[in-house]
């Protein structure tokens, strides 16, 4: 059970990094046809989504030592 979790938290951060990445595609579109509020809209998305996969990579590594 316990690498079940171990599992689901690692492609949970993988699913934030690629939720990222689209929402940096969409930025870099808005940049290019010079729409600058939802450039500023889509930069905010990646950094939130980023952060989460960050704080997700953190409780990977915590349940990977726990489980040693």
């Amino acid at each position: 059970m316990e690498e079940l979790n171990i599992i689901t938290t690692y492609i949970a951060s993988w699913m934030w990094h690629l939720i990222g990445i689209m929402c940096l595609i969409g930025l870099i579109f808005m940049l290019i046809i010079d729409r600058f509020v939802f450039m500023l809209g889509f930069a905010g998305v990646t950094l939130f989504c980023e952060i989460m996969a960050w704080r997700k990579q953190r409780e990977v590594y915590k349940l990977q030592n726990e489980s040693i």
